[in-house]
Protein backbone atom coordinates (compact mmCIF):
# COMPACT_ATOMS: atom_id res chain seq x y z
CA UNK A 1 0.00 0.00 0.00
CA UNK A 2 3.17 2.31 -0.02
CA UNK A 3 3.86 1.85 -3.62
CA UNK A 4 3.74 4.05 -6.39
CA UNK A 5 1.21 2.11 -8.19
CA UNK A 6 -0.78 2.54 -4.85
CA UNK A 7 -0.43 5.81 -4.94
CA UNK A 8 -1.25 6.18 -8.29
CA UNK A 9 -4.80 4.31 -7.94
CA UNK A 10 -5.64 5.89 -4.66
CA UNK A 11 -5.26 9.44 -6.34
CA UNK A 12 -7.22 7.97 -9.62
CA UNK A 13 -10.09 6.91 -7.21
CA UNK A 14 -9.89 10.19 -5.59
CA UNK A 15 -10.35 12.30 -8.97
CA UNK A 16 -13.24 9.79 -9.12
CA UNK A 17 -14.83 10.96 -6.07
CA UNK A 18 -13.72 7.83 -4.12
CA UNK A 19 -12.71 8.06 -0.53
CA UNK A 20 -9.98 5.20 0.63
CA UNK A 21 -11.60 3.37 3.51
CA UNK A 22 -14.94 4.71 3.03
CA UNK A 23 -16.44 4.46 -0.31
CA UNK A 24 -13.49 1.09 -1.30
CA UNK A 25 -11.50 -1.02 0.95
CA UNK A 26 -7.69 -1.95 -0.30
CA UNK A 27 -6.24 -5.48 -0.55
CA UNK A 28 -2.66 -6.39 -1.42
CA UNK A 29 -2.80 -8.51 -4.66
CA UNK A 30 0.74 -8.96 -5.77
CA UNK A 31 2.51 -8.05 -9.04
CA UNK A 32 0.54 -6.84 -12.00
CA UNK A 33 0.03 -10.75 -13.49
CA UNK A 34 -1.58 -11.03 -10.42
CA UNK A 35 -3.79 -8.35 -10.16
CA UNK A 36 -4.86 -9.25 -13.56
CA UNK A 37 -6.12 -12.47 -12.17
CA UNK A 38 -7.27 -11.29 -9.46
CA UNK A 39 -9.72 -8.89 -11.48
CA UNK A 40 -10.34 -11.26 -14.03
CA UNK A 41 -11.26 -13.82 -11.83
CA UNK A 42 -13.93 -11.79 -9.53
CA UNK A 43 -11.55 -11.33 -6.41
CA UNK A 44 -11.17 -7.80 -6.67
CA UNK A 45 -13.73 -4.81 -8.32
CA UNK A 46 -10.87 -2.54 -9.44
CA UNK A 47 -7.26 -3.29 -9.53
CA UNK A 48 -4.62 -1.01 -11.64
CA UNK A 49 -3.02 -2.36 -14.82
CA UNK A 50 -0.18 -1.90 -17.27
CA UNK A 51 2.69 -3.92 -19.20
CA UNK A 52 0.42 -5.48 -21.65
CA UNK A 53 -2.42 -6.86 -18.52
CA UNK A 54 -4.59 -3.69 -19.24
CA UNK A 55 -5.22 -5.13 -22.68
CA UNK A 56 -6.02 -8.53 -21.54
CA UNK A 57 -8.14 -7.52 -19.20
CA UNK A 58 -10.17 -5.36 -21.93
CA UNK A 59 -10.27 -8.13 -24.15
CA UNK A 60 -11.99 -10.39 -21.58
CA UNK A 61 -14.58 -7.63 -20.92
CA UNK A 62 -12.88 -5.20 -18.44
CA UNK A 63 -13.46 -1.51 -18.51
CA UNK A 64 -10.88 1.21 -18.58
CA UNK A 65 -11.96 4.06 -15.70
CA UNK A 66 -8.96 6.04 -15.86
CA UNK A 67 -5.43 5.97 -16.66
CA UNK A 68 -1.91 7.76 -14.98
CA UNK A 69 -1.44 9.79 -18.09
CA UNK A 70 -3.98 12.39 -16.41
CA UNK A 71 -1.92 12.82 -12.98
CA UNK A 72 1.25 13.72 -15.25
CA UNK A 73 4.43 12.76 -16.23
CA UNK A 74 4.23 9.33 -14.78
CA UNK A 75 7.58 6.15 -15.28
CA UNK A 76 5.46 3.30 -14.32
CA UNK A 77 7.48 0.83 -14.15
CA UNK A 78 11.30 0.68 -12.82
CA UNK A 79 14.61 -1.80 -12.42
CA UNK A 80 15.44 -2.46 -8.75
CA UNK A 81 17.75 -4.12 -7.24
CA UNK A 82 20.27 -4.47 -3.99
CA UNK A 83 23.49 -5.76 -3.43
CA UNK A 84 26.78 -6.12 -4.65
CA UNK A 85 26.08 -7.03 -8.07
CA UNK A 86 26.78 -3.81 -9.45
CA UNK A 87 28.70 -4.89 -12.97
CA UNK A 88 26.13 -7.28 -13.54
CA UNK A 89 23.27 -4.75 -12.81
CA UNK A 90 25.15 -2.30 -15.16
CA UNK A 91 25.03 -4.84 -17.55
CA UNK A 92 21.29 -5.66 -17.11
CA UNK A 93 20.72 -1.90 -17.42
CA UNK A 94 23.05 -1.32 -20.31
CA UNK A 95 21.50 -4.14 -22.53
CA UNK A 96 17.46 -2.84 -20.86
CA UNK A 97 18.29 0.72 -22.51
CA UNK A 98 20.04 -0.16 -25.67
CA UNK A 99 17.18 -2.70 -26.60
CA UNK A 100 14.68 0.22 -25.28
CA UNK A 101 16.36 3.25 -27.62
CA UNK A 102 16.33 0.40 -30.89
CA UNK A 103 12.33 -0.31 -30.45
CA UNK A 104 11.60 3.53 -29.79
CA UNK A 105 13.50 4.80 -33.48
CA UNK A 106 11.30 1.98 -35.00
CA UNK A 107 13.64 -1.43 -34.34
CA UNK A 108 12.66 -4.62 -32.91
CA UNK A 109 8.94 -4.46 -33.36
CA UNK A 110 8.68 -7.73 -34.97
CA UNK A 111 10.59 -9.38 -31.77
CA UNK A 112 8.25 -6.91 -29.92
CA UNK A 113 5.12 -8.18 -31.36
CA UNK A 114 6.27 -12.69 -30.54
CA UNK A 115 6.97 -11.47 -27.38
CA UNK A 116 3.66 -9.19 -26.51
CA UNK A 117 1.81 -13.10 -28.61
CA UNK A 118 3.91 -15.34 -26.44
CA UNK A 119 4.34 -13.65 -22.90
CA UNK A 120 2.13 -12.23 -22.59
CA UNK A 121 -0.61 -14.15 -24.48
CA UNK A 122 -2.27 -11.62 -26.42
CA UNK A 123 -3.95 -11.58 -29.81
CA UNK A 124 -2.22 -10.50 -33.20
CA UNK A 125 -4.34 -7.29 -32.83
CA UNK A 126 -3.70 -6.48 -28.80
CA UNK A 127 0.35 -7.12 -29.35
CA UNK A 128 0.07 -4.61 -32.06
CA UNK A 129 -1.32 -2.17 -29.63
CA UNK A 130 1.02 -3.15 -26.68
CA UNK A 131 3.57 -2.57 -29.04
CA UNK A 132 2.70 0.96 -30.37
CA UNK A 133 2.49 1.66 -26.51
CA UNK A 134 5.54 0.47 -25.77
CA UNK A 135 7.14 3.31 -28.21
CA UNK A 136 4.84 6.02 -27.49
CA UNK A 137 6.32 8.71 -26.00
CA UNK A 138 3.83 9.46 -23.29
CA UNK A 139 3.13 5.99 -22.23
CA UNK A 140 5.26 4.27 -23.40
CA UNK A 141 9.78 3.58 -22.62
CA UNK A 142 11.96 5.77 -21.20
CA UNK A 143 14.57 5.12 -24.60
CA UNK A 144 17.64 6.54 -22.77
CA UNK A 145 17.03 5.00 -19.33
CA UNK A 146 17.33 8.37 -17.59
CA UNK A 147 13.61 8.90 -15.20
CA UNK A 148 13.02 12.13 -15.76
CA UNK A 149 12.67 14.83 -13.09
CA UNK A 150 8.79 15.87 -13.67
CA UNK A 151 8.21 12.13 -13.26
CA UNK A 152 9.63 11.80 -10.22
CA UNK A 153 8.00 14.66 -8.90
CA UNK A 154 4.72 13.29 -9.41
CA UNK A 155 5.65 10.18 -8.00
CA UNK A 156 6.96 12.34 -5.05
CA UNK A 157 3.54 14.61 -5.14
CA UNK A 158 1.18 11.16 -4.85
CA UNK A 159 3.46 9.62 -1.96
CA UNK A 160 3.14 13.03 0.12
CA UNK A 161 -0.80 12.80 -0.71
CA UNK A 162 -1.27 9.53 -0.01
CA UNK A 163 0.85 8.18 2.61
CA UNK A 164 2.46 11.50 4.34
CA UNK A 165 5.33 11.21 6.51
CA UNK A 166 6.26 13.78 9.49
CA UNK A 167 8.41 15.46 6.78
CA UNK A 168 7.12 16.41 3.41
CA UNK A 169 9.10 14.78 0.68
CA UNK A 170 10.72 16.75 -2.10
CA UNK A 171 12.14 15.95 -5.54
CA UNK A 172 15.99 16.87 -4.73
CA UNK A 173 15.48 15.78 -1.49
CA UNK A 174 14.51 12.45 -2.37
CA UNK A 175 17.27 11.88 -4.84
CA UNK A 176 19.76 13.44 -1.88
CA UNK A 177 18.50 10.52 -0.10
CA UNK A 178 19.97 8.00 -3.22
CA UNK A 179 17.05 6.19 -3.74
CA UNK A 180 17.60 6.35 -7.62
CA UNK A 181 21.08 5.39 -8.42
CA UNK A 182 22.57 7.75 -10.74
CA UNK A 183 25.66 5.87 -11.19
CA UNK A 184 24.29 3.78 -13.70
CA UNK A 185 22.80 6.23 -16.82
CA UNK A 186 24.70 9.38 -15.87
CA UNK A 187 21.85 11.26 -13.91
CA UNK A 188 18.45 12.02 -13.96
CA UNK A 189 17.37 14.50 -16.58
CA UNK A 190 15.67 17.67 -16.04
Amino acid sequence: MTSGFAFVGFELLTRLGLRRDVDYTTVELGATPRRATALLGGQCDLTLLNAGSELRAEAAGAHRIASVTSLGPYVGAVLAGRGSHVAELGDLVGLLVETSARLVAGGLADVALVAARERLGLGEELAVRHVRKLVDPVEGLVADGVMPLDAVATVVELRNRHSPGPDRLTSRSVLAGGIIDVSLLGGVSK
